[in-house]
């Protein structure tokens, strides 16, 4: 019995390292996921501000 015992103790002990393993490869994929959201949202507003500054092809009628 005691034999087991010990099979089910290492097997859990074993099964709780690979959920651990999983659990923190979660988090770092979360947190990549998280730069690159915040990159999307930079990159959006940059071309934002470009759209509002741009000339164009009617403001360029305007001004010959």
């Amino acid at each position: 019995m005691s034999d087991k015992l010990d099979l089910i103790l290492d097997q859990l002990k074993e099964l709780t390292q690979m959920v651990s393993a999983v659990r923190h490869r979660q988090e770092e994929m979360d947190a990549k996921l998280e730069a690159l959201t915040l990159d999307s949202a930079k990159i959006h507003g940059e071309v934002v501000a470009i759209k509002e500054n741009m000339t164009t092809k009617n403001d360029l009628r305007y001004t010959i």
